[in-house]
């Protein structure tokens, strides 16, 4: 699907700020109607509510609102349609170009470089993927696209930490010491968490990695971002 031209990245940014109640259905069926024909990077901050909700909470929205499901937990603990989506999909991708699929991985299109680097090129908020073609196949590129949330490499968690004076923030934790936890989000945001402030902190189920990926890029598309990623070794 195309993104929405009316929906600009503010107009996203503000939609992930409101505050989420699992029990008002109108609301997030309002919210999953503008994730339909979102950017990545416009889903990335569309889905910042459902990431401070903890895996209950997400359980209970996903039985009132079915087609939610692919964009919060694509795995829905179901490996026989997880297994029929990405053979579905792998039956229909021809031959990927390298060149091509390296125009992809750094294009506003796919958004990969704004948390992935290769050889140096990208940010830095996602595993580095410069040697990830060595050791990944096909299959394993194409699955971690569609299904982000149930293939989260360890390092890349996306936390949620709630402080004692009420604040929320989300992020993957780059690192760490006795005193303080930096967070680092989608949004370049770095920010240095003191432990004593911290009332809880939890892992979020959602990955900061969009899904839909196979939505906004063509079937070619995607078969030449897989191939540049398998020629990285």
């Amino acid at each position: 699907s195309k993104s929405n031209p009316s929906l600009g990245i503010q107009s996203a940014r503000a939609i992930g700020n409101i505050s989420l109640k699992v029990n008002e259905t109108d609301q997030i069926s309002n919210i999953y109607k503008t994730l339909e024909t979102a950017s990545p990077i416009q889903i990335n901050h569309l889905l910042k509510p459902f990431r401070s909700l903890n895996s209950e909470e997400i359980n209970q929205i996903e039985k009132s609102n079915k087609n939610i499901q692919t964009l919060l937990n694509p795995s829905i603990d179901d490996d026989t349609d997880r297994k029929k989506t990405l053979e579905s999909i792998e039956s229909t991708m021809g031959i990927g170009n390298v060149s091509r699929g390296r125009a992809v991985f750094f294009s506003n299109k796919s958004t990969c470089a704004l948390c992935h680097s290769i050889n140096g090129n990208g940010g830095n908020l996602g595993p580095d993927l410069s040697k990830l073609g060595a050791i990944r196949n096909k299959k394993d590129f194409l699955e971690a696209i569609l299904f982000p949330n149930s293939t989260i490499v360890n390092g890349s968690e996306n936390y949620i930490i709630t402080t004692l004076s009420g604040q929320t923030y989300t992020g993957i934790i780059q690192r760490e010491n006795s005193e303080f936890i930096y967070l680092a989000n989608l949004n370049n945001t770095r920010q240095a968490i003191h432990r004593d402030k911290i009332k809880e902190m939890k892992r979020s189920p959602i990955s900061l990695m969009p899904t839909g990926l196979n939505k906004t890029l063509n079937n070619q598309e995607l078969s030449d971002l897989i191939a540049f990623l398998q020629s990285c070794k």
